[in-house]
Parts: C-alpha cells; structure tokens; sequence
C-alpha cells in the first residue's frame, strides 16, 4: 500500500476525533460511521481521498481495482468495506465533513503572525458539455454559462489561492458566470488572509472596494488592462510577484490532470461537492508540490 495512503488515514483518523466532526456526525445521524460493525469514518474518507492519488478514470473503477482480489493490501487493511452502492451513499454524506477537513489543512498552511504574499485564480469546471447545456439537470444549481480566457464552458469554477511554495490557504466553488474580482467572493476568498494577493487582470478592482481590502490589510495587486486609464506603477517587488504567478496555473493544471478535476459524471450535487474538497485534500497531502519560494 502507498506511504501516501498511509499518511491520508492517520490524519483523517486524527481529524475525526476533533469536536467539530464528532458534533458533525451526530449532527447529520452519521454514528454508524464507528467502526464496531462497519467503516470507521478515518476509514471512509481515506478510501474517498485516496481515489485522486489513483491513475483510475472513475470511482468505480478505483474500487473494483483495489478491493479485488489481486489487491489482499486494501482488504486487510479495510474488512469492513461496504459494497459500492453503500460506499456511494457515505460519500455523499460527507460533505459538511469533508470541508471541514479541507479548510483545517488550509489554516494550517497559513504562516501565523506574518503578513503573506499568496496568488489568486480560477479554473473552470464543465459539468456538461456546451450543447447539452440545456438539458442539464443534475447540477442544475451550480451551473452557469461561463467565459475564460480559453472560451466559453457551462458549469462552475474552483477560486484558490496559494502561497510561494505551492500550499493551498483558500478555496471556493461558485456558478461558472461569477467573476473573479466579485466583491462577496473576494471577501469570503481572503478572510481572514493578510498581506498581499497576486492576480491577473481579472483581478483588477474598483478603487473603493480596494481600500476596503486595504482596511483589513490585504493589498490586491493585478496586472493591468491594456485599455486602463490612470495605470499606477508597480513597484519592483510587485512587478517580479507577478512573474511568478504562473505557479498557481500549475496547480490548476496539477488539479485537472492529476486530481480528476475535469470528471464531470456526478450524480448529485453533494457528489460534486465531496470530489472537489477530496481531491483538494489530496493535493495538500501531496509532498511535491510546484513552487517559486
């Protein structure tokens, strides 16, 4: 079994005997989730991460492959497993759960007492194609019509932010027609950050909102447009940060090609939802990451 898988359980099983989760499994009726007749809830979110650490296409895929009988390593480790369609219904369960762990390996990536110097984007999420667009039913909700600088797509859009040495601190999911420089966004994507945050020209704001950002402690800097007026000059630190910012599009390109960011046959809203903030946990369990610190 892979080092990697090993180190996803023992910080899921560290994670599960926190308040927050155990007052999260009364919560939603998840004390089945104790592992004296079935998963131990480590158990079942070691087994939904560690998917996006797998070379499979799909879920399914990386079950059969893993709980086969070639495969006596994940059988021993997990006897309790359920059948697929039991495994399925936890997962979608998760949800509340897994945020939570998400943004805990986010805090913990966030240098205390220090002022931080971290980069913004967003990457597209197409959950249907452009000509079945509408039709699409199953997430309904959190698709939009959007635009990148790639093209139109239907579906919705992953904002992150990231330090120098490629550690994720923020993330959010939004409909695919949402801005990147959305005030509501930006106020949820950088609290309680402070420092400095690095964008493309997406980025650009309205001054009043800036200063807000300023008043908090934030200093939004973006490349300009090349139809701005009143262009300000950066200064030189700001100018080679800039340079620097194609770290987070390799992330993006890490996420989509490596973490299954590009799936796009889920069947319920919750299931998008537990892909995301799994995949995004594996990526900060992942020990080489890109970097320009």
């Amino acid at each position: 079994m892979d080092n990697l898988v090993i180190k996803i359980f023992i910080e899921m099983y560290e994670m599960s005997k926190t308040n927050e989760i155990c007052e999260l499994m009364k919560e939603h009726k998840l004390d089945f989730l104790d592992g004296k007749k079935s998963l131990h809830i480590s158990e079942a979110l070691t087994i939904i991460i560690s998917f996006h650490i797998s070379k499979c296409k799909d879920f399914k895929a990386f079950y059969k492959s893993v709980f086969s009988e070639k495969n006596s390593d994940w059988s021993y480790a997990f006897p309790l497993v359920p059948s697929y369609e039991r495994l399925i219904e936890i997962k979608n369960s998760l949800k509340a759960i897994l945020e939570i762990a998400m943004n805990k390996f986010f805090e913990n990536n966030i240098p205390e007492g220090e002022d931080i110097k971290a980069f913004a984007d967003s990457f597209s999420i197409e959950t249907v194609k452009m000509a079945r667009r509408h039709s699409a039913k199953t997430l309904k909700k959190i698709s939009k019509l959007g635009h990148t600088s790639m093209g139109a797509f239907f579906g919705a859009k992953l904002h992150i932010v990231a330090l120098p040495n490629g550690n994720l601190i923020k993330a959010s999911i939004t409909p695919g027609n949402v801005a990147d420089n959305n005030h509501d966004l930006l106020r949820k994507l950088t609290s309680p950050i402070k420092g400095t945050l690095y964008g493309d020209k997406g980025y650009n704001l309205k001054k009043s909102f800036k200063d807000e950002l300023k008043e908090n402690g934030l200093d939004v800097i973006a490349k300009p447009r090349s139809n701005m007026k009143n262009k300000s000059k950066l200064k030189k630190e700001d100018a080679e940060m800039l340079k620097k910012r194609p770290l987070i599009e390799s992330i993006g390109n890490i996420l989509k090609n490596f973490f299954s960011l590009k799936y796009q046959f889920h069947r319920c809203l919750d299931a998008f939802y537990c892909h995301i903030f799994a995949l995004l946990i594996a990526y900060s369990l992942r020990d080489e990451k890109p970097s320009c610190a």
